[in-house]
């Protein structure tokens, strides 16, 4: 069997305009030509995987997210330009800014129709010292025993 990798991600979005630009702020992501379906679509590049955004007035669950791999430095735009709109998700899963394993940093906030979505970067030790004083350390929280203790999101150097 060959390599797998994620292709795609789609989500639901009320308007689309909205969460496009919402995305291309954000992450940077690139809108990118998509087929003509029976429902309005946008079609972003993340890197090297596509977001799908379609019209939808379906929610998800609560939880359902998705994560997308960031550099430092545009971690800590997003959380200030969160921040100021409102949208740093505090609840779910404890949110907000979280500490991982491997100096990690995780950032939840909502985009325009509601969907979690989950920043992810290397370099929590460098956060701003603001930023450092919001961070909600995994382990301080919950303390990790047995395996827990050797589990790393594949971000940077963690990749396998």
């Amino acid at each position: 069997m060959g390599t797998s990798r994620v292709n795609h991600v789609s989500v639901s979005a009320s308007d689309l305009d909205a969460s496009a630009a919402f995305y291309e702020e954000l992450i940077g992501a690139v809108p990118v030509p998509s087929p003509d379906f029976d429902i309005d679509v946008r079609w972003l590049a993340v890197g090297d995987t596509q977001l799908h955004l379609f019209t939808s007035d379906d929610r998800g669950s609560r939880g359902h997210h998705f994560g997308v791999e960031v550099d430092l430095d545009t971690l800590v735009a997003a959380y200030r330009s969160a921040a100021d709109r409102g949208i740093v998700d505090e609840d779910t899963f404890n949110g907000g800014l979280i500490g991982l394993p491997g100096d990690v940093v995780q950032l939840y906030l909502r985009d325009p129709r509601g969907n979690l979505v989950e920043l992810d970067a290397v370099g929590a030790s460098d956060l701003p010292d603001d930023l450092r004083a919001e961070l909600r350390v995994l382990d301080e929280r919950r303390p990790q025993r047995g395996d827990h203790t050797r589990a790393r999101l594949y971000i940077g150097a963690d990749r396998p």
